[in-house]
């Protein structure tokens, strides 16, 4: 007997402690961890197949069969990634041009502005246009 199951024989009630000392002698406590750990096992388990059945299930979607039809879809997808990026890069860069655009012609109108404003002030063209009505 073990020196724990000594104290424990002696503390416990008797019956409880011969209980135990059963068990232990009949490797029923042994027996007890392990179905333990054989339950924590088949959650782990059931864990991993549920995942394993969902990635089936997206394969299956995908209407892949084999490794290399999934190599094939993913690099598809990555070209296609690509050309997505690629067509980005351009409308950004063509955004860029109408915006610089845009600016000029804003600066041109800031000036015909002026422009304009000085001829309507100038007296010059006051008398051209009291000439030449409309």
């Amino acid at each position: 007997m073990a020196e724990g199951d000594v104290f424990n024989f002696l503390n416990k009630p008797p019956k409880d402690a011969l209980d135990n000392q059963i068990r232990s002698v009949l490797g029923l406590t042994q027996l007890n961890e392990f179905s333990d750990a054989l339950y924590a096992s088949e959650k782990h388990f059931k864990t991993q197949l549920k995942t394993l059945q969902d990635l089936n299930s997206d394969l299956a979607r995908l209407q892949v069969k084999s490794l290399v039809e999934l190599d094939s879809k993913l690099s598809g997808g990555q070209k296609a990634r690509d050309e997505f990026l690629n067509q980005l890069d351009n409308i950004g860069r063509e955004l860029g041009s109408l915006d610089q655009s845009a600016s000029t012609i804003r600066n041109f109108q800031k000036e015909i502005d002026i422009v304009k404003s000085a001829m309507s002030s100038s007296p010059v063209f006051c008398k051209i246009k009291q000439a030449h009505p409309g």
